[in-house]
């Protein structure tokens, strides 16, 4: 950047000019004018096939030479550059209109009532440190045996260990 004292800048005809001639195919859909003496120009472009209103592509200016310091073109971003930029879309509902916000809100009010009935269940248990824990359920008491452990393929069948094990009961 060129912020050599008593310099010019240039107008924004000029740099939206420059910016067309550095990205042409898109129009351009917003202007950032610089702020200060080392600010840049950002011109927002919109190609046809954008499905943002304003477009993703920007051309960045020196705001006294016009020397182009970088461009972003939707055409030519990478692959993780493009999918970040579908999430807007889908969530504005660009792609495939009211059925992907219908699909948003749908999984927006899940994760409020997941955290709404979260937040209940936290209080609840709160609520209730005082009071004792019920009792678990009495199950199935096996006896205690003293005896070594019946090996049913030694000899004695299976069906008479649970028959000897549930006459003790």
């Amino acid at each position: 950047m060129s912020a050599v004292a008593g310099a010019t800048r240039i107008s924004i005809d000029r740099a939206i000019a420059i910016a067309e001639d550095a990205l042409p195919g898109a129009f351009a859909s917003n202007v950032g004018l610089p702020a200060g003496s080392k600010g840049v120009f950002r011109i927002f472009k919109k190609f046809p096939e954008d499905r943002t209103p304003a477009g993703r592509s920007r051309v960045v200016l020196d705001q006294f030479s016009g020397a182009v310091l970088q461009v972003e073109n939707t055409r030519t971003a990478p692959l993780g550059t493009r999918i970040l930029n579908l999430k807007r879309s889908a969530h504005t509902g660009d792609i495939f209109g009211a059925p992907t916000q219908a699909l948003y809100f749908l999984v927006s009010l899940g994760i409020a009532l997941q955290a709404m009935s979260g937040a209940l269940i936290w209080w609840n248990g709160k609520r209730r440190e005082g009071t004792p824990l019920p009792r678990p359920l009495r199950c199935l008491r096996l006896p205690e045996i003293n005896e070594p452990a019946i090996d049913v393929h030694a000899g004695q069948p299976h069906a008479q260990a649970i028959a000897d094990v549930e006459a003790g009961m």
